[in-house]
């Protein structure tokens, strides 16, 4: 009788012990049931909140912004990157950028810039005074992790030096465009990012293209995107002569035909 009544309650203990193994393993104190896997949180959409160094006349130092933008992007050396144009020249908008994170290549006609550091790329010999049309198009060959713009600056003067100046005109990915100038370490809002119909959106190649130009007349400056003005502003209000070039943020992919010069 009493080996009997042993048995049973040898059982019982192995399989308490059991269940206490499986309870350990698991990591979570509850038999037969799993830890879940770690997940990463999903990143956040960026906020459409106007920013207020976007804003008309608003005057904010470039340098704290561009340092305050630099941890979202992790730059890397690119294979046959850190070489320009004949010619041209670049500034990054914060000293210790690196041209090797960023690539110029020829791709038939064009240009194909991948982008790490934001800046400005320019031939000094490129100059337009008085009244001109400057034209770039663009392809932008994927859309990006974020929404960074890129277009064509004019009135440059003084790019290697600290009082340096050019106004841009710049579209992004989202179909808005943003005019804004830099005046020494500062930049002063034009226009804040404006969506608009002429902007053409990603088409079924994947592919966004758009034509850029800015026309200097007696009078005024008109801003142009494949044709249609989205802005117009005062001669008075902007200043025209000087370099052109290109203004490129964080991490794009682009296609680059120009800048050109029409007088």
């Amino acid at each position: 009788m009493k080996r009997e009544a042993i048995a049973p309650l040898a059982g019982c203990a192995v399989v308490m012990m059991l269940a206490v193994a499986a309870a350990q393993t698991s990591g979570t104190g509850q038999p037969g049931t799993q830890k879940p896997a770690e997940q990463k949180p999903a990143a956040k959409p960026e906020s459409n909140k106007p920013k207020p160094e976007n804003q008309p006349g608003a005057v904010k130092n470039a340098e704290d912004l561009a340092a305050s933008h630099a941890g979202h992007h992790e730059m890397h050396k690119l294979e046959g990157g850190g070489v320009l144009p004949a010619g041209w020249r670049h500034r990054f908008d914060l000293p210790d950028m690196k041209l090797e994170d960023m690539r110029f290549s020829k791709e038939g006609t064009s240009r194909h810039v991948t982008s790490g550091p934001p800046g400005i790329y320019y031939d000094p010999a490129a100059t337009a005074t008085g009244e001109y049309t400057v034209k770039t198009k663009f392809t932008q060959l994927a859309k990006g992790e974020h929404r960074e713009g890129y277009g064509p600056f004019i009135g440059g003067t003084t790019l290697d030096g600290d009082a340096q100046h050019y106004v841009y005109f710049l579209l992004r990915q989202d179909g808005q465009y943003l005019i804004k100038e830099r005046v020494g370490v500062n930049t002063r809002g034009i226009t804040d990012w404006t969506p608009h119909a002429a902007i053409n959106p990603f088409g079924s190649d994947g592919r966004m293209t758009n034509e850029l130009a800015i026309v200097v007349a007696a009078d005024a400056v008109r801003f142009m995107i494949n044709g249609k003005e989205v802005a117009r502003k005062a001669r008075t209000e902007v200043q025209t002569d000087g370099i052109v070039g290109l203004r490129i943020n964080h991490q794009l992919d682009l296609l680059v035909d120009g800048p050109t010069v029409e007088r």
